[in-house]
């Protein structure tokens, strides 16, 4: 990353940057605030690298946990025929 900017190059490796990643949960923050503290019933997400939306995901998760919202699980989409995300993510087309 010093390298890059000794070179001017652009660096878009968000893995290296660790506050970048948990900034993208704020996003749950704010939609839960706008929505009167309910969790919306979906909700979509640009999926490049999958951080943004595995941090929304949890950052809804959190709001659960801590008792601040109600509502369930948003379900989110993706565009059919994307591989990217693992098993592990509930996921509808």
């Amino acid at each position: 990353m010093e390298l890059s900017f000794e070179l001017d190059w652009a660096f878009v490796n968000v893995g290296l940057r660790s506050y970048y990643a948990e900034g993208s949960k704020t996003l749950a923050f704010e939609i839960a605030e706008q929505l009167d503290w309910t969790l919306p019933t979906q909700s979509i997400a640009p999926i490049g690298s999958g951080a943004m939306f595995t941090k929304v995901h949890q950052g809804f998760g959190e709001l659960l946990e801590l008792g601040l919202v109600h509502g369930g699980h948003p379900a989110s989409v993706r565009r059919p025929g994307c591989r990217l995300l693992t098993r592990r993510a509930r996921v509808r087309e």
